[in-house]
């Protein structure tokens, strides 16, 4: 019977008003439907044929060994009595760089090439002193020389030793300058040894860490005192996040936290090493992060994720899934359960919180039994069916 025919056998306002509410329900979506029936979830009815058709596959869930929560916005920071600011006392040229900002290097590793005329004057400087001051001393080897043998005056040999070293406090006065510049002392040797003037200036790392606020390009002029970059000690580094002090009165000192880059790049595992004490204006507090082994881009921003017992935005248990578990509709997460103990072909629709990911799977707060089997392939079929579009 066709439901007109029904409603007009049906003379009760309220068996007619039942038949309006049925109606109406059938033409909702079936999403629409699971958002409003609280603890009722949506049962799918695919047959073993087509589980089999579909390729339909269900799995345990992996109970997480440690649970992390909220994400919170990151960044790397060093204490400022490590940080290390290069600058020049004489204006410079930037020639090349050999690493981008916020990059790790090694000790030792090229940085930046710099082009200076007052270093040329004082490499030249050195050149020169250090050649008259060779000379100076033959001089005066050989008349002290001749003094023995009577045949060159006192006053003759003290005047050569006060010219020698004058020189000498010019050739002193040049390698000073060179090493304030930023000179090592294997280059000042060079140029002593050699007598090769070269045009530029290459700065190194004098530590392993992290090159840190380089804001200079190649071709730009720098004026003299101004900080070409920092570099930041590899062992002094931290990732600092500020977190709500609710938040942050549940972290334990040394547990551990889940530390992801917001663009590019590899997770990694950090631990509490720090809480302040002290509440911002904001009303949070800021949580140092020890990053030991981890090697990280200072530019960069982070999302943090704490270690704790249990979700407590959801009060639910959490799970490992793979990443094809889970399928995106109306704004929601979704997996789709295998119900225990019923027939194989009852899908139950389970939503779920997304936390994040671990190891490439999902980390998932949901409302399921520990013996649950969801789907880990064809969820795109079932979405379908769920929607009732067919399906793939």
């Amino acid at each position: 019977m066709s439901l007109p025919k029904l409603k007009q056998k049906l003379s009760s306002p309220i068996k007619a008003n039942l038949i309006n509410l049925i109606i109406m329900v059938g033409l909702l979506p079936i999403n629409v439907l699971a958002e409003g029936s609280g603890s009722i979830s949506p049962v799918l009815e695919v047959s073993a044929e087509q589980q089999a058709s579909l390729g339909l596959q269900f799995s345990s869930l992996e109970p997480l060994k440690q649970s992390f929560g909220t994400q919170w916005p990151a960044r790397v920071t060093a204490p400022a009595e490590s940080i290390q600011a290069f600058s020049l006392p004489v204006d410079v040229m930037v020639e090349q760089l050999y690493v981008a900002n916020g990059k790790a290097v090694e000790k030792g590793q090229k940085i930046a090439r710099l082009d200076s005329r007052q270093l040329r004057l004082w490499a030249n400087e050195l050149l020169v002193a250090d050649e008259k001051l060779s000379q100076c001393q033959r001089e005066l080897d050989l008349l002290t020389q001749r003094l023995e043998l009577g045949l060159s005056k006192q006053n003759e040999v003290v005047q050569k030793q006060s010219d020698c070293l004058i020189l000498s406090r010019r050739l002193d006065s040049a390698v000073a300058s060179l090493r304030h510049a930023g000179w090592e002392e294997y280059r000042i040797k060079q140029l002593r040894e050699g007598g090769v003037l070269q045009e530029y200036l290459e700065t190194t790392a004098s530590v392993k860490g992290v090159v840190a606020k380089m804001n200079i390009t190649p071709g730009q002029h720098l004026e003299a005192g101004v900080t070409l970059y920092e570099l930041w000690p590899q062992s002094q580094l931290r990732v600092q996040a500020n977190i709500p002090d609710s938040v942050a009165s549940q972290i334990s000192l040394q547990s551990k936290a889940l530390v992801s880059p917001r663009t590019e790049g590899e997770q990694f595992f950090a631990t509490v090493e720090r809480i302040s004490d002290q509440v911002d204006p904001f009303n949070r507090r800021s949580v140092l992060l020890d990053i030991t082994g981890n090697n990280v881009n200072a530019g960069a921003a982070y999302y943090v994720r704490l270690s704790q017992q249990r979700e407590q935005k959801y009060g639910r248990s959490t799970w490992a899934v793979p990443t094809k578990a889970v399928v995106r509709e109306a704004g929601n997460d979704w997996v789709f359960v295998q119900i225990a103990g019923s027939d194989s072909a009852a899908i139950e629709v389970h939503q779920v919180s997304v936390l994040g990911m671990i190891d490439g799977k999902l980390q998932i707060s949901a409302d399921l039994s520990a013996n649950a089997r969801i789907a880990v392939t064809a969820t795109a079929a079932l979405k379908g069916i769920w929607l009732g579009m067919g399906g793939e």
